[in-house]
Protein backbone atom coordinates (compact mmCIF):
# COMPACT_ATOMS: atom_id res chain seq x y z
CA UNK A 1 0.00 0.00 0.00
CA UNK A 2 1.80 2.82 -1.13
CA UNK A 3 -0.20 5.89 -0.49
CA UNK A 4 -3.74 7.33 0.68
CA UNK A 5 -5.21 7.07 -2.33
CA UNK A 6 -4.65 2.93 -2.23
CA UNK A 7 -7.24 3.59 0.51
CA UNK A 8 -10.08 6.56 -0.24
CA UNK A 9 -10.19 8.12 -3.81
CA UNK A 10 -10.33 11.61 -4.68
CA UNK A 11 -14.06 10.95 -4.82
CA UNK A 12 -14.35 9.84 -1.23
CA UNK A 13 -12.60 12.74 0.21
CA UNK A 14 -14.47 14.15 3.91
CA UNK A 15 -13.82 17.89 3.85
CA UNK A 16 -13.14 19.83 7.24
CA UNK A 17 -16.23 22.66 6.84
CA UNK A 18 -16.14 23.92 10.40
CA UNK A 19 -16.81 22.23 13.88
CA UNK A 20 -19.48 20.58 13.48
CA UNK A 21 -17.90 17.68 11.58
CA UNK A 22 -14.60 18.42 12.97
CA UNK A 23 -14.52 15.16 14.68
CA UNK A 24 -15.68 13.19 12.00
CA UNK A 25 -13.50 14.63 9.95
CA UNK A 26 -10.71 13.63 12.67
CA UNK A 27 -11.34 10.15 12.78
CA UNK A 28 -11.72 9.35 9.20
CA UNK A 29 -7.90 11.48 8.56
CA UNK A 30 -6.34 9.43 11.77
CA UNK A 31 -7.38 6.43 10.17
CA UNK A 32 -5.56 7.53 6.62
CA UNK A 33 -2.69 8.71 8.28
CA UNK A 34 -2.33 5.25 10.73
CA UNK A 35 -3.10 3.16 7.06
CA UNK A 36 0.12 5.32 5.06
CA UNK A 37 2.69 5.53 9.17
CA UNK A 38 2.40 8.94 9.13
CA UNK A 39 0.24 9.17 12.45
CA UNK A 40 3.07 9.18 14.72
CA UNK A 41 4.37 11.81 12.87
CA UNK A 42 1.63 14.27 13.77
CA UNK A 43 1.11 12.82 17.02
CA UNK A 44 4.70 13.77 17.95
CA UNK A 45 6.11 10.07 18.43
CA UNK A 46 8.15 10.39 15.36
CA UNK A 47 10.79 13.53 15.77
CA UNK A 48 12.28 15.05 12.68
CA UNK A 49 15.79 13.50 12.97
CA UNK A 50 19.44 15.35 13.19
CA UNK A 51 22.82 14.82 11.67
CA UNK A 52 21.79 12.25 9.26
CA UNK A 53 20.96 12.59 6.28
CA UNK A 54 19.31 9.26 5.32
CA UNK A 55 16.92 9.86 7.78
CA UNK A 56 16.13 13.40 7.17
CA UNK A 57 15.31 12.48 3.53
CA UNK A 58 12.90 9.89 4.72
CA UNK A 59 11.06 11.48 7.03
CA UNK A 60 10.48 14.96 4.99
CA UNK A 61 9.19 12.39 2.40
CA UNK A 62 6.56 11.14 5.07
CA UNK A 63 6.03 14.48 6.43
CA UNK A 64 5.37 15.28 2.68
CA UNK A 65 2.63 12.48 2.60
CA UNK A 66 1.17 13.47 5.67
CA UNK A 67 0.38 16.90 4.93
CA UNK A 68 -0.79 15.94 1.50
CA UNK A 69 -3.48 13.82 3.41
CA UNK A 70 -4.51 16.37 6.01
CA UNK A 71 -4.89 19.72 3.60
CA UNK A 72 -6.47 17.88 0.39
CA UNK A 73 -9.18 17.31 3.01
CA UNK A 74 -9.96 20.96 4.02
CA UNK A 75 -12.00 23.35 2.27
CA UNK A 76 -11.52 26.63 1.70
CA UNK A 77 -11.79 28.03 5.28
CA UNK A 78 -10.23 25.56 7.29
CA UNK A 79 -7.24 25.73 4.84
CA UNK A 80 -6.29 29.39 5.59
CA UNK A 81 -6.20 28.91 9.39
CA UNK A 82 -2.91 26.66 8.40
CA UNK A 83 -1.21 28.54 5.57
CA UNK A 84 1.49 29.88 7.65
CA UNK A 85 2.51 26.19 9.24
CA UNK A 86 5.07 24.49 7.98
CA UNK A 87 5.26 20.87 9.03
CA UNK A 88 2.14 18.13 9.34
CA UNK A 89 2.61 17.84 13.07
CA UNK A 90 1.77 21.84 13.05
CA UNK A 91 -0.90 21.65 10.82
CA UNK A 92 -2.45 19.06 13.06
CA UNK A 93 -1.70 20.98 16.17
CA UNK A 94 -3.37 24.67 14.56
CA UNK A 95 -6.86 22.66 13.96
CA UNK A 96 -7.08 20.94 17.28
CA UNK A 97 -6.52 24.37 19.01
CA UNK A 98 -9.02 25.93 16.73
CA UNK A 99 -11.93 23.32 16.32
CA UNK A 100 -11.33 21.43 19.64
CA UNK A 101 -12.47 24.89 21.11
CA UNK A 102 -15.42 25.17 19.34
CA UNK A 103 -16.74 21.75 19.69
CA UNK A 104 -18.16 22.82 22.51
CA UNK A 105 -20.59 24.71 21.27
CA UNK A 106 -21.05 22.30 18.23
CA UNK A 107 -22.28 20.24 20.88
CA UNK A 108 -24.63 22.16 22.43
CA UNK A 109 -26.27 22.63 18.60
CA UNK A 110 -26.48 18.65 18.78
CA UNK A 111 -27.98 18.39 21.96
CA UNK A 112 -30.40 20.61 20.56
CA UNK A 113 -31.09 18.94 17.30
CA UNK A 114 -31.68 15.96 19.10
CA UNK A 115 -34.55 16.99 21.06
CA UNK A 116 -36.19 19.45 18.28
CA UNK A 117 -36.24 16.49 15.98
CA UNK A 118 -39.56 15.24 14.81
CA UNK A 119 -41.15 12.55 12.49
CA UNK A 120 -43.30 13.90 10.09
CA UNK A 121 -44.77 10.59 8.64
CA UNK A 122 -43.80 11.88 5.24
CA UNK A 123 -40.54 9.52 5.13
CA UNK A 124 -40.04 5.70 6.44
CA UNK A 125 -39.90 5.59 10.08
CA UNK A 126 -36.60 3.89 9.45
CA UNK A 127 -35.09 6.77 8.01
CA UNK A 128 -36.49 9.12 10.77
CA UNK A 129 -34.22 6.29 13.26
CA UNK A 130 -31.49 6.70 11.11
CA UNK A 131 -31.18 10.93 11.34
CA UNK A 132 -31.56 10.10 15.32
CA UNK A 133 -29.01 7.82 15.31
CA UNK A 134 -26.65 10.17 12.84
CA UNK A 135 -27.14 13.12 15.50
CA UNK A 136 -26.59 10.79 18.57
CA UNK A 137 -23.19 9.60 16.53
CA UNK A 138 -22.02 13.32 16.25
CA UNK A 139 -22.98 14.24 19.60
CA UNK A 140 -20.62 11.33 20.85
CA UNK A 141 -18.16 12.28 18.20
CA UNK A 142 -18.28 15.92 20.14
CA UNK A 143 -17.59 14.06 23.36
CA UNK A 144 -21.11 13.65 24.67
CA UNK A 145 -23.22 11.51 25.27
CA UNK A 146 -26.64 10.07 25.07
CA UNK A 147 -28.35 6.99 26.63
CA UNK A 148 -29.68 4.28 24.51
CA UNK A 149 -33.21 4.57 26.85
CA UNK A 150 -32.96 8.43 25.78
CA UNK A 151 -32.73 7.50 22.12
CA UNK A 152 -35.46 4.92 22.52
CA UNK A 153 -37.89 7.33 24.55
CA UNK A 154 -37.26 10.08 22.03
CA UNK A 155 -37.73 8.09 19.10
CA UNK A 156 -41.24 6.83 21.26
CA UNK A 157 -41.97 10.01 21.83
CA UNK A 158 -42.21 11.25 18.23
CA UNK A 159 -43.86 9.21 16.72
CA UNK A 160 -47.26 10.23 14.78
CA UNK A 161 -50.78 9.33 15.79
CA UNK A 162 -51.11 6.32 13.05
CA UNK A 163 -48.52 4.55 15.72
CA UNK A 164 -50.37 4.88 19.06
CA UNK A 165 -51.67 1.51 19.10
CA UNK A 166 -47.86 0.44 19.38
CA UNK A 167 -46.75 2.97 21.63
CA UNK A 168 -49.09 1.40 23.94
CA UNK A 169 -48.05 -2.02 23.24
CA UNK A 170 -44.71 -1.10 23.62
CA UNK A 171 -45.34 0.25 26.92
CA UNK A 172 -45.65 -3.69 28.35
CA UNK A 173 -42.65 -4.89 26.70
CA UNK A 174 -40.27 -5.90 29.55
CA UNK A 175 -37.77 -2.89 30.40
CA UNK A 176 -34.80 -5.31 29.60
CA UNK A 177 -35.94 -5.74 26.25
CA UNK A 178 -36.63 -2.45 25.37
CA UNK A 179 -33.57 -1.51 23.24
CA UNK A 180 -32.68 0.49 20.74
CA UNK A 181 -32.89 -2.80 17.95
CA UNK A 182 -35.31 -4.42 19.17
CA UNK A 183 -37.87 -0.75 18.63
CA UNK A 184 -36.41 -0.38 15.08
CA UNK A 185 -37.41 -3.69 14.21
CA UNK A 186 -41.22 -3.41 15.75
CA UNK A 187 -41.30 0.36 14.51
CA UNK A 188 -40.38 -1.49 10.83
CA UNK A 189 -42.78 -4.26 11.00
CA UNK A 190 -45.43 -2.04 12.21
CA UNK A 191 -45.21 0.68 9.23
CA UNK A 192 -45.01 -2.48 6.79
CA UNK A 193 -48.52 -3.42 8.48
CA UNK A 194 -49.67 0.07 8.11
CA UNK A 195 -48.80 0.05 4.64
CA UNK A 196 -50.42 -3.05 4.11
CA UNK A 197 -54.02 -2.44 5.40
CA UNK A 198 -54.31 0.79 3.56
CA UNK A 199 -53.30 -0.59 0.48
CA UNK A 200 -55.83 -3.27 1.44
CA UNK A 201 -58.24 -0.46 1.83
CA UNK A 202 -58.07 1.10 -1.30
CA UNK A 203 -58.17 -2.00 -3.53
CA UNK A 204 -61.41 -3.11 -1.56
CA UNK A 205 -62.68 0.74 -2.29
CA UNK A 206 -61.59 0.26 -6.25
CA UNK A 207 -62.81 -3.08 -6.68
CA UNK A 208 -66.40 -1.82 -5.35
CA UNK A 209 -66.27 0.89 -7.59
CA UNK A 210 -65.30 -0.79 -11.07
CA UNK A 211 -67.87 -3.78 -9.78
CA UNK A 212 -70.78 -1.33 -10.04
CA UNK A 213 -69.87 -0.63 -13.66
CA UNK A 214 -70.43 -4.40 -14.44
CA UNK A 215 -73.29 -5.72 -12.87
CA UNK A 216 -76.54 -4.88 -13.80
CA UNK A 217 -79.39 -3.82 -11.61
CA UNK A 218 -81.84 -6.74 -10.65
CA UNK A 219 -84.85 -4.22 -10.96
CA UNK A 220 -84.28 -2.25 -14.17
CA UNK A 221 -81.46 -4.22 -16.17
CA UNK A 222 -79.27 -1.95 -15.92
CA UNK A 223 -75.87 -1.31 -15.67
CA UNK A 224 -74.41 1.34 -13.07
CA UNK A 225 -76.38 0.54 -10.02
CA UNK A 226 -77.42 -2.14 -7.62
CA UNK A 227 -81.64 -2.50 -7.05
CA UNK A 228 -81.05 -0.34 -3.35
CA UNK A 229 -80.07 2.79 -5.74
CA UNK A 230 -83.39 2.30 -7.64
CA UNK A 231 -85.46 1.40 -4.45
CA UNK A 232 -83.99 5.26 -2.67
CA UNK A 233 -85.08 7.17 -5.90
CA UNK A 234 -88.00 5.62 -6.31
CA UNK A 235 -88.88 5.88 -2.66
CA UNK A 236 -87.75 9.93 -3.09
CA UNK A 237 -90.08 10.23 -5.97
CA UNK A 238 -93.01 8.89 -4.34
CA UNK A 239 -92.49 11.15 -1.40
CA UNK A 240 -92.41 14.20 -3.63
CA UNK A 241 -95.34 13.05 -5.21
CA UNK A 242 -97.19 12.66 -1.71
CA UNK A 243 -96.11 16.12 -0.87
CA UNK A 244 -97.88 17.58 -4.14
CA UNK A 245 -100.87 15.90 -3.71
CA UNK A 246 -101.29 17.02 0.11
CA UNK A 247 -100.08 20.69 -1.16
CA UNK A 248 -102.75 20.87 -3.98
CA UNK A 249 -105.49 19.29 -1.61
CA UNK A 250 -104.47 22.42 1.31
CA UNK A 251 -105.11 24.93 -2.05
CA UNK A 252 -108.27 23.75 -2.97
CA UNK A 253 -109.73 23.93 0.82
CA UNK A 254 -108.23 27.45 0.66
CA UNK A 255 -109.94 28.56 -2.18
CA UNK A 256 -113.11 26.92 -0.93
CA UNK A 257 -113.18 28.24 2.18
CA UNK A 258 -112.44 31.40 0.35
Amino acid sequence: MDGEGDIFGANNRFLLENASNWHTWKFQVKVILKAVNAYDLVDGLLKCPENDDTKLATWKRLDAKAQAVIVGRLDSTAMLHVQNCETAKEIWDKLNTIYEQKSDVSLYILQQRFFEEKYNGSEDVSTFIAKIEAIVTQVRQAKGEIAENMIVTKIISSLSENFRHFVSAWDSVPIEKRTLSELTARLIIEEQRNKMYQESGSSSSTAFKTDTKTRKCFICGKVGHYKKTVKLKRLKTATSLKTFQMLVQQGQKTRKYK
